[in-house]
């Protein structure tokens, strides 16, 4: 009888530690709530998780991703349409202000790459944009880094595939 219930107390323990155990993998971190507040970012590496108190919000991947979009059309100063392709690189710097300041993170960073882009070809003319690549990307990289940082994000790089004329606009 003794070896009976020592047996089952270290098949409970073994159970408990599986669930409990949790390893987490390099370039990876996870969220971790206790009692449905903010508790740990586990960075990679052994940690245990208390069952029914600790759930695991999210697996953040911290290695560089990116953000690609659909064509946007943009108004120049001269009021030409212009079509721009861009592509966003970034790496998480803050896993917890990711996690928690917006609900879709990659909507947001089109959204403020939409709004830097139409700030951008605004003041400038349709030639001036259409020749002027380098300066459109450096001046979109600038504003996106200090616009991103609040989402607990780092761009690395910003580029921009395509700047042609609209389908549907004519020239005078």
């Amino acid at each position: 009888m003794p070896f009976f219930l020592l047996f089952i107390l270290i098949l409970y323990i073994a159970v408990f530690l599986c669930i409990s155990m949790r390893v987490v993998p390099k370039g990876r971190v996870l969220i971790i709530e206790r009692l449905g507040r903010y508790h740990a970012s586990w960075q990679p590496g052994i940690h245990f998780l208390a069952p029914f108190i600790d759930r695991i919000r999210g697996k953040i991947n911290l290695e560089e991703q990116s953000a690609s979009f659909p064509p946007q059309t943009f108004r120049t100063e001269d009021h030409a349409s212009l079509q721009i392709d861009a592509a966003v690189f970034f790496l998480i710097s803050d896993p917890k202000r990711y996690t928690y300041s917006v609900d879709d993170p990659n909507s947001a960073i089109e959204k403020l790459t939409t709004a830097a882009l139409r700030e951008i070809i605004a003041s400038m003319d349709r030639d001036t944009a259409l020749h002027s690549r380098d300066e459109i990307q450096s001046q979109l990289f600038s504003l996106l880094k200090d616009g991103a940082d609040v989402l607990g994000i780092r761009i690395s790089r910003v580029e921009l595939k395509d700047v042609s004329r609209a389908p549907d606009s004519f020239t005078w």
